[in-house]
């Protein structure tokens, strides 16, 4: 790939006041390439409140990671405004049978280290996955942050003692730790670690929330890197947990791998969970499986069976281990070999407007994964990784959440299910076009490759996030979503490392310009001299 693979034609910085109705795109940085990216996936990174994070470490790991950039053909990466676009290199692109995978990690100080599995197929050429990273000082509603210090003698525990999380910040779960008298704790190499104390990270979780979920290791309970009971290969599939914990202990600021004898951990279970290996509530006497995860790996281990004993009024699942790590008590359904494909149909699609779905597929109750795209009659073809052939639903959502259409995924492995959509509330309104292009100084023509990136907006000063609207593809982008004239927009354009907001648009029907320096061309009004010369500098280089 060519170090400079993109020309970016920077600094239209002109903006329309507020009561003009120009084209939003006007004042947005232009990129034009002679070798475009063809698939694409833009990670919008939050905390577990929804706010952006941009103090987060990327790093981008795993099988294809070496052919994996930034959408400037960087192999630079780091959020803005919680944003990061990833591009793959178009000599090794999806396809049919052998899709790209690599993970991208997500760590900072006082945050829980996300690792979070991509996988991106044939003919998906662009996405958008809403990842959580937790903040330790603001855990969501339903998980437990438990930093308890217990004194040592010796090195070791003097007597049995039993960790139990609190049931604070609106959690019903709880994880109860035992480590008998004479427990010591071994480093990554098997040595005893000396100290006079011992200090305690966990982290339980309720996992009938749908915020307290959102902390699960890799982000979605779709997900691959599983090793079975005496498996060397590893597999993929569908995560129902009951309950799951993070468990960190050091001694001396030094983690604690190992022990010199096993503990005993009792998680509490939801006591709403179905059990899909029986089909019914969870019941004394269930069998459920426990997995451990290793983050900075993204692989899950299988570690036994564990049977629901009561203690109490609660119920639990009881084991012993001699390592930490994250730990969960569940279920799993492994996934067919190929991906499972989603056909949308819909009366109101057309080939020229693109409308902005949420597509989730659900297992158990639970979200277990779940993508946006921009979708229209001639693209309306989903595809999701990791899915078993039953026991999942298909539910789809428009930009307001309201659910367009529901259906259960067929049951053969790697074949297509149909789901027909109901009609959204804004089938109805008006069509807005939004077209930019570019015309070289001295040139008659305009330039034929475009810019494609993300497009976002929100009401003019609201309070609002931005939401999306659609990929604005070879600098093209037909929506249904804007209110012509009488509503105030702004708009935030996502490429590469880049973000560009530009504010106080109203619309109309047809949103064209050319960037350029002819008649009615656009080229900026605070900076045109720039412009012009980063124009004329970018057009001899093509």
């Amino acid at each position: 790939m060519k170090k400079n693979m993109f020309y970016m034609l920077t600094g239209l910085l002109a903006l329309a006041g507020i009561q003009s109705c120009e084209n939003p795109l006007k004042d947005v940085n232009i990129l034009v390439s002679s070798e475009i990216l063809k698939y694409t996936t833009l990670l919008h990174v939050s905390d577990t409140e929804g706010e952006p994070l941009s103090n987060l470490s990327v790093t981008i790991k795993g099988r294809d990671a070496a052919y994996i950039y930034n959408l400037e053909g960087r192999k630079q990466f780091k959020l803005d405004g919680g944003l990061l676009n990833l591009g793959i290199h178009p000599e090794h692109e999806p396809t049919p049978g052998n899709p790209i995978v690599f993970q991208v990690e997500l760590s900072g100080s006082g945050y829980l280290t996300q690792v979070i599995p991509v996988t991106i197929v044939d003919q998906q050429f662009s996405s958008i996955n809403a990842i959580s990273v937790m903040d330790l000082d603001a855990a969501p509603a339903g998980v437990t942050v438990y930093t308890p210090t217990v004194a040592l003698v010796n090195n070791a525990i003097a007597k049995t003692l039993i960790l139990t999380t609190p049931l604070s910040n609106a959690s019903e779960q709880s994880v109860q730790i035992t480590l008998p008298v004479g427990t010591q704790f071994l480093d990554e190499n098997g040595n005893i670690l000396t100290g006079t104390e011992l200090t305690a990270s966990i982290i339980n979780a309720d996992t009938d929330k749908e915020g307290a979920l959102s902390i699960f290791p890799g982000g979605s309970l779709a997900t691959s890197n599983i090793y079975l009971a005496e498996s060397s290969n590893a597999y993929s599939g569908v995560f129902n947990p009951a309950a799951f914990t993070n468990i960190e202990f050091f001694v001396g600021g030094v983690p604690v791998r190992r022990f010199s004898q096993p503990i005993e951990i009792a998680q509490q279970l939801d006591p709403g969970f179905h059990n899909v290996n029986t089909d019914a509530p969870i019941a004394l006497g269930d069998q459920l499986t426990i997995f451990s995860y290793f983050t900075h790996e993204a692989r899950w281990d299988y570690e036994q069976e564990a049977t629901v004993e009561a203690d109490g009024d609660a119920l639990v699942s009881t084991f012993s281990t001699d390592h930490l790590t994250w730990f969960l008590s569940g279920n799993f359904l492994q996934a067919c070999e190929q991906p499972a494909t989603i056909q949308l149909e819909a009366s109101w699609f057309d080939s020229s407007v693109s409308y902005p779905l949420t597509i989730e597929a659900v297992v158990a109750g639970k979200v277990a994964a779940a993508i946006t795209v921009s979708i229209n009659a001639d693209n309306r073809i989903v595809k999701f990784n990791y899915l078993p052939t039953q026991g999942v639903t298909i539910r789809v959502r428009d930009n307001r959440g309201a659910i367009l259409g529901e259906q259960a995924v067929n049951a053969t492995c790697g074949g297509t299910t149909i789901l027909s959509l109901s009609d959204p509330a804004t089938v109805n309104d008006p069509t807005v076009t939004l077209q930019l292009y570019v015309r070289c100084p001295g040139q008659s023509e305009v330039i034929s490759v475009l810019p494609t990136f993300y497009l976002y907006y929100k009401e003019h000063n609201s309070s609002d996030d931005y939401a999306f609207l659609g990929v604005v593809t070879d600098g093209f982008l037909s929506t249904r979503l804007l209110t012509v004239e009488t509503v105030v927009y702004d708009f935030k354009a996502v490429w590469g490392n880049n973000i560009k907001i530009v504010g106080g648009h109203r619309v109309q029907e047809d949103n064209s310009g050319t960037v350029g320096i002819e008649p009615g061309d656009i080229i900026g009004t605070k900076a045109g001299a720039t412009n012009l010369a980063i124009l004329s500098e970018k057009c001899s280089e093509l």
